[in-house]
């Protein structure tokens, strides 16, 4: 499940921010082997300088928890299960031609 929200109090500033929640996944045909389920947290903060250029911050796995891209199986004694990023800071530029 995903919740994202945004708000902007004006017409250069946004602020966002949401919870990604993933339940537990197995990574074997008996369910026996898997990741616990997870919240991550994220956030986001943005200015339009104007109507051409709009910069981005976005700060993605706040807490830092461990998370999980993807569990597989790949035979009886063989489960794998894939971390994701940790914390993460991301600055864009948005260019409108």
């Amino acid at each position: 499940m995903n919740l994202w929200m945004t708000w902007e109090p004006g017409r250069t500033w946004k602020v966002g921010g949401g919870a990604l929640y993933m339940s537990r996944r197995y990574a074997d045909v008996d369910n026996t082997a898997g990741v616990p389920s997870y919240v991550v947290l994220n956030g986001m903060v943005s200015y339009r300088v104007n109507q051409h250029l709009e910069f981005q911050l976005n700060l993605n796995n706040i807490t830092d928890k461990l998370c999980y891209n993807g569990v597989y199986y790949t035979e009886v004694d063989e489960n794998h299960a894939v971390p994701g990023p940790g914390r993460t800071l991301l600055l864009t530029a948005k260019i409108r031609f």
